[in-house]
């Protein structure tokens, strides 16, 4: 388990360095993305989250769950990673697209994810999906 506290270092560090354009591991995947319900925990990043741009939302804002994929995944496949995002970081409230993940796509890794839909800078470590994480469709639909 990572300490969100460490996490959001690593994470604020990593997306300053990644909007400076300096180098860093890419790896090409698929997303899929859905609504999700604000969390009821303490949001430990979300006083970091506002540091990284006037255009941050506040820990009180909807999020989003981001399911990364392989981009040669079939449908059907499982993802391999699920981070939760801020949901203004994306054009729509829901959709599934290729994109370019930036840095460590593991969970507690500090990356970002680029896609046409919107650059999506997680809100919360990422994590091993769960149970419910829902499959990669060629089908665009909100899985919630």
């Amino acid at each position: 388990m990572t300490d969100d506290g460490d996490w959001a270092g690593k994470q604020l560090a990593f997306t300053t360095a990644h909007l400076a354009r300096e180098g860093a591991e890419r790896r090409r995947v698929k997303v899929r993305w859905w609504s999700a319900p604000t969390s009821r925990r303490p949001d430990v990043t979300g006083m970091v989250a506002r540091l990284w741009s006037a255009r941050r939302t506040r820990p009180g804002d909807d999020l989003v769950f981001v399911a990364l994929y392989e981009v040669d995944d079939p449908v059907g496949a499982r993802p391999f990673l699920v981070v939760r995002a801020h949901a203004g970081d994306l054009a729509a409230p829901s959709g599934r697209a290729t994109a370019t993940v930036h840095g460590a796509a593991v969970p507690g890794g500090a990356l970002v994810v680029e896609a046409r839909a919107g650059t999506i800078v997680p809100a919360e470590p990422p994590a091993e999906p769960g149970a419910d994480a829902p499959s990669w469709t060629e089908v665009d639909a909100d899985p919630s």
